[in-house]
């Protein structure tokens, strides 16, 4: 044989190109699992976020009292509760209302998702408005 050698590769570039080939998918794998745990929280945040929106305005709105309410399942929405807090202020006759959405607790006591709280202040309306709008005049014509 005259300097003649076989072409192709040896056994030991076979084994180093197949080894890295399974540590990068292993690397992307992990990497695929945290984008995928990220994005249900971003929608698990989202989530409440438009749920505590929707509830403080319906209290704004004059849909829904203006008092503080217990953990309340969100209603059409399984897997949420809400609550209210009102506080009345002795300045400037204002009243902080906060809605706070989070998941209910699962079976384990573990809550899966995001919790969110909007905070609003609002000028406290008087006796006679709240009288009116309990009645359900808002307007006067």
């Amino acid at each position: 044989m005259n300097g003649s050698r076989q072409r192709g590769f040896s056994l030991m570039e076979v084994l180093l190109a197949t080894g890295m080939l399974l540590a990068s998918l292993v690397v992307l794998g992990q990497m695929a699992g945290v984008g995928r745990h990220h994005a249900e929280d971003a929608e698990s945040l989202t989530t409440a976020q438009l749920l505590c929106l929707a509830r403080l305005n319906a209290i704004v709105a004059g849909a829904e009292p203006l008092e503080g309410q217990a953990a309340t399942a969100v209603p059409d929405v399984p897997g949420w509760t809400y609550e209210v807090a009102v506080q009345r202020q002795s300045q400037h006759d204002m009243v902080s209302v906060q809605v706070t959405v989070r998941p209910e607790a699962s079976a384990g006591g573990r809550r899966r998702g995001k919790s969110f709280s909007l905070v609003r202040w609002m000028h406290q309306p008087s006796r006679d408005e709240e009288g009116r709008a309990s009645a359900g005049t808002f307007f006067d014509f």
